[in-house]
């Protein structure tokens, strides 16, 4: 945790990790030498011990052999103890550059892992940001959108009630008008039904010479029930009250011409009982 929590590097920091590289760098350059002039030591001393071989007489083939041998793996003191300097150098070299190699590679590791969980958490803080301000965006035009609504729910409503008013307002004027034209039409309704009926009236008295009443026709012909029962009534129309006393005297008509020899009626009915 206290890891995580670590402040980026400094410079001086940089700086001295540059300057560790380069020291690794230049004892890995220098361990590369020492070993180059190693192999070119013994490669001397082996030139060395083939010359001697080839100028000195060789008496003794066993005892030259032997000490070529020597010859050509002898080192002198210093140069072996330069050798083991360099190779200790180059273990301590190697050493610390493995344990500065680690040390980096952790620091690295770490300062990855640190800018990452920066990153990572501006992004949410820009994500969380952004969301808000949707969201602050979303209820704002919900909040106009609504506004409008009840804007245009309260026009409509005084628009109708307007009509309304104005409807019920035509209707009170409109109202006595209408009633006296009613009036008008039930009292011409009226007086036309009673000039109908008296024109009736007149039409069936000229018709039959004897004077008619109120229940019987020309002739003292009784009426039918359902005659008289129109022609009581004061609703009944001018037509109806017409059309009931025009067939009251077809039937009357009917009845007289069947009663007359003369006519074809009586002829008719006399043939048919025979």
């Amino acid at each position: 945790d206290e890891a995580e929590d670590a402040p980026p590097p400094s410079i001086e920091e940089v700086r001295a990790k540059s300057e560790a590289m380069i020291e690794n760098a230049r004892l890995e350059q220098a361990a590369r030498d020492a070993s180059a002039a190693r192999v070119a030591a013994f490669r001397a001393a082996r030139e060395q011990s083939t010359k001697a071989k080839s100028n000195t007489p060789a008496p003794d083939l066993n005892a030259a052999k032997e000490k070529s041998e020597e010859e050509e793996f002898k080192i002198s003191p210093e140069v072996m103890e330069k050798l083991d300097a360099f190779e200790r150098a180059v273990a301590a070299a190697k050493q610390k550059s493995e344990a500065q190699k680690i040390a980096e590679e952790k620091k690295s590791a770490l300062l990855a892992k640190q800018a990452a969980e920066a990153d990572r958490k501006e992004e949410d803080e820009a994500r969380a940001l952004l969301i808000a301000r949707q969201a602050e965006e979303m209820v704002k035009q919900k909040a106009e959108v609504e506004a409008q609504r009840i804007a245009e729910e309260e026009a409509r409503a005084l628009f109708i009630a307007r009509q309304a008013e104005e409807m019920i307002k035509q209707k009170a004027e409109a109202e006595p008008q209408r009633i006296a034209e009613e009036e008008a039409r039930a009292l011409s309704q009226q007086e036309q039904r009673k000039q109908g009926s008296q024109s009736i009236e007149n039409e069936f008295v000229d018709e039959f010479p004897s004077q008619p009443t109120k229940y019987y026709l020309g002739n003292a012909v009784p009426m039918s029930a359902s005659t008289r029962k129109v022609l009581a009534d004061p609703n009944s129309s001018v037509e109806e009250t017409y059309e009931v006393l025009r067939k009251e005297m077809r039937d009357f008509q009917q009845q007289r011409r069947m009663k007359d020899p003369t006519s074809y009626l009586y002829k008719a009915q006399d043939y048919h009982s025979t």
